[in-house]
């Protein structure tokens, strides 16, 4: 559906100041034509509004690789979902010591564990999962930047450290109610080959490997936590971990709600201090502690398996007529639109460079005929029961990306350089709204490449939430809507 509205003002340039607030007040009134005879046809101020409905192109595709080192947040598990098919998390990451052990010549080895802390469960709490800890045989470097196309199982042994299964809870653990801890037991031989390096020392010799972070990530490079497969006739979960807050400071700081810790326990003789007699010892229990800490190298992998639902025959086609699109993240599916009045209007209005000014004011506007998009929006709709929007929910925001000159949208990072345009999820209306007034100049000043937009989700890394849209082919298909401001006659233009 298409209509275009066309209103003559009675006013001259200087109503343009109370435009945002009243011209479309202004416009309600009858027009009566009184005074235009008097308005030169070149002074006349038009307020053109068009809106499109299902005259956009759409379909839905594979996201772009994207950058994933030093997620906020990390997620883990496996989770067939009906719609969106499997999807498997892992983690690598650097554990580092939070502080030199007190162990010695003396220490026994007692036992071990690893602990993945989690504070959220997208799925069910039923399917158990398991914990396969590997350990890294290649290094992590904490300042290279690593994007989602990056194989990190390259950099994986197959020194399995420990395994354990558990069930998803969301019961209080200990005095904290949001996070939840899953243990696993740690094999003996790999901590034993940690407890020995007490006395181990740089090959200058110079220095205690348990001294420096640095010399113990050569000995230790890191672990890597993968979920075991479930059947398919289990449902699984996502497991969300923030390793965002740290505590304390330095190379010493370690994150509390982090996604990984181990500690290594070993009974060791020291001095009694609490006699007086000579060389009096007793036995301590001591620990080394090991954290994946905000100075960690961290790079989570996602896997997607398409194969076994029905959105895998449509993926890539750009000539789909599929009534729905996919929005999902951590390099999962994207959604494109390609708005084609934006076409339109650049071939009706670029003319010249000068003839559309994003920089306009209300003194200089209507020079040489100017032309001045004041609003542009568009609307998707979110199918929510497709979305299973009561269990699972859908993103709060999502985002539009497009390609700027010089520039590839997978090279963007979120939030950067204000790149992009935000939808907040409408509970209402069940839809995004995304204002496009600035992108739309743009377009028209021929500084963006295409009419293609890529919908994903705001949270692009570490996020869980997914949502199925309706697309251009449904019943509900895509609002688009411009308002843009003219002076002159304009007839031709329809």
């Amino acid at each position: 559906m298409k209509t275009i509205k066309r209103i003559k003002s009675k006013v001259q340039i200087l109503l343009l100041l109370f435009i945002t607030g009243f011209v479309f007040f202004a416009c309600q009134e009858k027009n009566t034509g009184l005074g235009l005879d008097l308005v030169p046809s070149d002074e006349q101020i038009q307020v053109m509004v068009i809106e499109d409905q299902n005259t956009s192109d759409s379909y839905y595709e594979l996201d772009s690789p994207i950058r994933i080192d030093e997620p906020s947040q990390s997620v883990f598990g496996v989770l067939n979902d009906p719609v969106f098919g499997q999807t498997k998390a892992s983690i690598a990451t650097q554990m580092r010591l939070t502080s030199k052990p007190k162990v010695n010549g003396t220490s026994q080895l007692d036992s071990a564990v690893f602990l993945l802390s989690y504070r959220s469960v997208y799925g069910d709490t039923l399917t158990p999962q398991t914990i396969v800890v590997k350990e890294l045989k290649d290094d992590l470097f904490k300042d290279k930047a690593y994007m989602s196309s990056f194989d990190v199982t390259t950099l994986v042994s197959d020194n399995v450290i420990g395994t354990g299964t558990f069930k998803p809870s969301f019961a209080p653990a200990g005095n904290d109610t949001l996070t939840q801890v899953a243990r696993v037991p740690v094999n003996a031989e790999f901590a034993q080959k940690i407890l020995d390096l007490w006395d181990k020392k740089s090959a200058d010799g110079k220095e205690f490997v348990f001294d420096n972070n640095d010399l113990f990530l050569q000995e230790f490079k890191g672990i890597y936590v993968e979920p075991s497969d479930i059947s398919d006739n289990r449902r699984g979960a996502l497991l969300t971990t923030n390793s965002s807050y740290t505590k304390g400071s330095g190379p010493s700081s370690y994150s509390v709600d982090l996604r990984m810790r181990m500690y290594i326990y070993a009974k060791t003789t020291v001095e009694d201090t609490s006699t007086e007699a000579p060389d009096d010892t007793k036995v301590e229990q001591k620990v080394i502690s090991m954290y994946s800490t905000s100075y960690s190298a961290t790079v989570p992998k996602m896997v997607h398996d398409y194969s076994k639902v029905a959105l895998n025959t449509d993926i890539g086609k750009t000539t789909s007529t599929n009534p729905r699109m996919y929005v999902q993240p951590n390099e999962g599916l994207r959604s494109v639109i390609k708005v084609n009045k934006l076409a339109e209007l650049r071939q009706k209005w670029t003319v010249d460079d000068n003839l559309i000014d994003p920089n306009a004011t209300a003194e200089n506007l209507f020079k040489n005929d100017k032309i001045f998009v004041t609003n542009a929006l568009m609307k998707v709709y979110v199918d929510t029961l497709a979305s299973d929007y009561r269990t699972l929910g859908v993103p709060n925001i999502l985002t539009l990306r497009y390609i700027p000159k010089d520039s590839k949208e997978g090279d963007l990072r979120d939030n950067e350089n204000g790149k992009y345009i935000a939808g907040t999820f409408d509970r209402n209306s069940s839809s995004y709204v995304f204002d496009m007034t600035k992108h739309v100049i743009n377009y028209l000043h021929d500084q963006v490449e295409s009419e293609d937009l890529y919908v994903i989700p705001f949270n692009r890394v570490g996020s869980t939430r997914r949502a199925v849209l309706f697309s251009n082919d449904s019943e509900k298909g895509i609002d688009f809507k411009v308002t843009y401001i003219q002076r002159g006659n304009t007839q031709g233009n329809k």
